[in-house]
């Protein structure tokens, strides 16, 4: 890879990254939800 990125390539991986980081914490919600609703399905029952 070379040492000199332009600025364009720079900008496009740091909206990957957040983009990615901002996937993973949804999913991580998405998942934490759906384990706590599974909970609380299966208490009541």
């Amino acid at each position: 890879m070379p040492k000199a990125q332009p600025a364009e390539f720079a900008g496009a991986m740091d909206v990957f990254a957040i983009n990615q980081r901002k996937i993973v914490a949804n999913a991580i919600m998405m998942s934490v939800s759906a384990l706590h609703h599974g909970n609380r399905q299966s208490h009541s029952v």
